[in-house]
């Protein structure tokens, strides 16, 4: 279980750039962890899929997999969308 929360952590940068500065790092996770166990469950980040079901095929380990992706509210092609005043600014920027 242990490996599998690893597969989905990344390092925390603001713990490091405060170790660097020699600031106390008291109460900084050093990891982020994208997953969490949810009433025996363990739910992980799509992008972690393949990686996490490589250990589980070489042990011969089943694995269900139940998707609870919400389906979203789909955009039609030519909707246009509001943008806030420095999202603007910076389309404008990159559009000249």
């Amino acid at each position: 279980m242990a490996r599998l929360r690893r597969l989905a952590s990344f390092a925390n940068p603001v713990f490091f750039k405060t170790q660097a500065l020699h600031f106390s790092i008291h109460g900084i996770p050093r990891l982020i962890s994208c997953t969490r166990i949810e009433q025996g469950y363990l739910p992980i980040p799509r992008g972690c899929l393949d990686e996490e079901l490589d250990p589980m095929s070489e042990n011969q380990i089943e694995v269900q997999i139940d998707d609870k992706r919400e389906s979203g509210t789909k955009l039609r092609k030519n909707q246009q969308v509001p943008l806030f005043l420095a999202q603007g600014y910076w389309l404008m920027n990159l559009l000249l």
